[in-house]
């Protein structure tokens, strides 16, 4: 018998396991624009910049500020429109493409599901 997943389906159980590692998790449409929660000006936009500029102050406090705007204007505008263009891969060959790449996955009780 095959069993198919639907992307709610998987994204439920990351969603699970996420909090049960203690991330706080918040549905989209309560932080979307037009919310009160608002932590996006358009849908478009994918990365939650005040989320992304709070942990780079909070995981680098010595970090003087100049730095982390560089770190934060890396991280959201690549020089590429081609993400997998600029991602240096050191452990496969040129020819290998993103499907070919094997990724190891360390299984233990913390990260497994039922």
């Amino acid at each position: 018998m095959i069993s198919h997943f639907t992307e709610s389906v998987v994204e439920e159980a990351a969603l699970a396991w996420l909090e049960a590692l203690g991330y706080s998790v918040a549905h989209g449409p309560e932080i979307g624009c037009g919310q009160p929660g608002a932590e996006r000006t358009d849908w478009s936009q994918v990365v939650l910049e005040g989320r992304l500029r709070e942990a780079l102050t909070r995981l680098n406090p010595k970090v003087p500020a100049s730095a982390i705007e560089e770190a934060f204007r890396k991280l959201t505008r690549p020089h590429s429109p081609s993400l997998l263009a600029t991602t240096p891969c050191t452990d496969c060959s040129s020819k290998a493409s993103p499907s070919s790449i094997s990724v190891p996955i360390a299984r233990s009780a913390a990260t497994s599901f039922g």
